[in-house]
């Protein structure tokens, strides 16, 4: 028989870790740059004050044991550089390993956001004043004592920063553009007079519903950055009259967008300058493995945490003809938005699919004023072409005078695309820092002292009312004002209240008057029947008692009793362990398993008032209380119950 079920582990004590773990240097890294909204992985610039924080593990919560060893907790105060800063520059969502902060303030991070009046951070000003500085310019978080993992690492984050030239989220293809090109902190710093207005592109991205968050989180040639763009945009780059200009390769008026109209200039046989044999105008044809019918974006939800996510646009008719060919992925994650995706993926598809002709021929200086993106008519009687539109895409000038165009056809309509509907709704994301509130009033007593790790210890049962709650960190004090951390209590314990007079009795009580009735809502408490020749001891008021079957009486309510084996009469086993028998209506009731949080105490503790403070955290392990504003419980220390055992008071059968 017993009536204290699981058994005691061996003790485990971890290996101090004497600072902090960094997974990777912080030197030579770039400055990101954030324009529109992205999130990007901050890196770790300054950390000081390294405390490792020694706790005695004890039993409490599921698969405790009443054996102790030593763990250790882990603090730094850190410095996490995000990315170039500037006015306007604001922070959103925290991502801490599985962890999601609606905002980064959540996590007790103190943001800067590097504007020109941005101050030191105070807590450096305070603790470490040599090293205090603005850094102005420069978007980070700090946290003062911030609690690193189990290994001493700060653990993955990540950060959804507000930045440059958003248009309340996501920027225009324009502005980011420009930025790259005028911006002389991070940019190629040049004259707003070198580089166009874009207006037509702009007007051509609105109308599509195109907007872009690039994240520059490498080095990059400024060149390869604006190609991106200008693909998003659906549009080709050119330089004119002393400017970088942008057009749209759409030749569809649709919606505010308007069309370039063609130049005007019909090429005729007159017109081409033939060199030797060679034809007027030189016809080429793409192969058609390099014509896709298939186009795959790989994009970044915000939607769904900014998760790397395909777009797929197929043109079905052509691969049932002619079967799948479809074109590498290409990787656009300045889109964060599916309809966006879509939207710029089938203007590639159309493209790649149905522009497959070019055309080559020589003009002479005549026509020095054409350009790339110009729309022009040609005509050579002997390849049968009249009067047809071409767009060119480069104008190669010779040394002789002479200069090559490359064009190519331009079927009606091919620039254009309706832009698909994608509600880009959000998917299921838990808000891993919700709070659940303090624990409900917690049973503390002094343990008998033959159940007791060493002899002495405070037992403790504990629960919380919200369907969140994961569980708390304990800490005690002496003197109810320097707390120390001792081990963390996960889950619930059985207890509740009693909801009649429970009179003193012989024991075993064999009075069926004398049942032990209960309420366990406060814990949401279930209890069962134990098995034959098994009992479970519990505390009712100070008077620990053991039952063996539970009765059903109401919602989380029991009456409890036991049969003397093998007979039937009911009774309960009373004044266990010396214990003073008799309760009344309200008093305590805990059921004294395995879900009840033991803190050892010495013996020389004894007539000292302990406080507790039992810091609620969520199921995610996030969430916790300020132990500030916890409430304290106390409880004056005595000696330990110490009279005969259990086992040895079963009355003869």
């Amino acid at each position: 028989m017993s009536i204290f079920g699981g058994g005691g582990s061996a003790a485990q004590t971890e290996t101090r870790i004497g600072n902090l773990q960094v997974q990777q240097t912080g030197y030579n890294v770039t400055i990101q740059v954030v324009m529109g909204t992205n999130r990007v992985a901050p890196t770790l610039c300054y950390y000081t004050d390294f405390v490792a924080t020694p706790h005695a593990s004890s039993g409490g919560g599921k698969g405790a044991s009443s054996s102790s060893g030593k763990t250790y907790t882990y603090n730094a105060s850190i410095m996490l550089l995000v990315a170039e800063g500037g006015d306007g520059i604001s922070f959103g969502k925290l991502w801490v390993d599985k962890r999601i902060y609606n905002h980064v303030s959540d996590a007790k991070f103190t943001a800067f956001t590097g504007g020109g009046t941005q101050g030191k951070w105070s807590y450096m000003v305070s603790k470490h004043p040599d090293d205090a500085i603005n850094f102005k310019g420069f978007a980070y978080l700090a946290q003062a004592d911030y609690e690193l993992t189990n290994s001493a690492s700060i653990g993955n984050h990540g950060v959804e920063v507000l930045g440059f030239y958003r248009d309340s989220v996501d920027a225009s293809v324009r502005d980011c553009m420009r930025g790259v090109l005028t911006n002389g902190q991070w940019g190629l710093g040049w004259d707003d007079g070198r580089v166009d207005a874009f207006e037509q592109m702009d007007s051509y991205c609105r109308a599509y519903g195109i907007a872009i968050s690039p994240a520059l989180t490498e080095q990059k040639a400024a060149g390869e950055i604006l190609a991106q763009f200008a693909q998003i945009a659906n549009s080709g780059i050119v330089w004119s009259n002393g400017q970088l200009k942008c057009l749209p390769y759409s030749d569809t008026d649709y919606g505010d967008y308007v069309a370039s109209a063609a130049t005007g200039i019909h090429l005729t046989d007159a017109d081409y300058i033939i060199e030797g044999d060679e034809e007027p105008v030189k016809i080429s044809r793409k192969l058609k493995a390099d014509s896709f019918n298939q186009v795959t974006i790989e994009y970044v939800s915000r939607a769904h945490n900014y998760d790397v996510y395909p777009a797929v646009e197929p043109d079905q008719g052509d691969i049932e003809q002619f079967k799948l060919r479809p074109m590498s992925s290409v990787t656009m994650h300045e889109i964060c938005l599916e309809a966006v995706a879509h939207t710029v993926a089938k203007s590639i598809l159309q493209r790649s699919l149905y522009i497959g002709l070019t055309y080559e021929f020589n003009l002479s200086w005549n026509y020095c004023l054409l350009e790339p993106m110009d729309v022009v008519h040609i005509t050579d009687t002997t390849c049968g072409l009249t009067d047809i539109p071409v767009r060119i895409i480069k104008i190669k000038d010779r040394a002789d005078g002479l200069r090559t165009i490359t064009a190519e056809e331009m079927p009606w309509g091919v620039g254009h695309t309706e832009p698909p509907v994608f509600a880009d709704t959000l998917g299921y994301v838990p808000i891993t820092n919700v709070a659940v509130g303090p624990v409900n009033t917690p049973v503390i007593f002094v343990a008998p002292g033959a159940l007791a790790s060493g002899g002495y210890e405070v037992w403790v049962a504990l629960s919380n009312p919200d369907s969140n709650y994961g569980g708390c960190i304990v800490h005690t004090s002496f003197d109810d004002e320097t707390y120390t951390r001792r081990s963390t209590f996960y889950g619930n314990s059985v207890h509740g209240v009693l909801t009649a007079d429970l009179v003193a009795g012989s024991d075993p009580d064999t009075d069926t008057g004398h049942h032990l009735a209960v309420d366990l809502s406060v814990s949401g408490g279930v209890l069962s029947s134990m098995a034959a020749d098994d009992t479970q001891l519990c505390l009712a008021g100070d008077e620990l008692v053991a039952f063996r079957f539970a009765t059903l009486t109401g919602a989380n309510r029991y009456d409890l009793f036991s049969p003397v084996s093998p007979a039937t009469v009911p009774f309960l086993r009373r004044g266990l362990y010396g214990s003073t028998q008799g309760a009344t209506t309200g008093a305590r009731f805990a059921v004294c398993d395995n879900h009840l949080y033991r803190q050892p105490i010495n013996a020389d503790d004894v007539a000292k008032t302990i406080y507790f403070k039992f810091q609620s955290f969520n199921v995610f392990n996030d969430g916790l209380e300020d132990l500030s504003s916890v409430t304290a419980y106390h409880i004056t220390l005595t000696e330990p119950l110490s009279a005969g055992t259990v086992f040895d008071q079963w009355a003869a059968e």
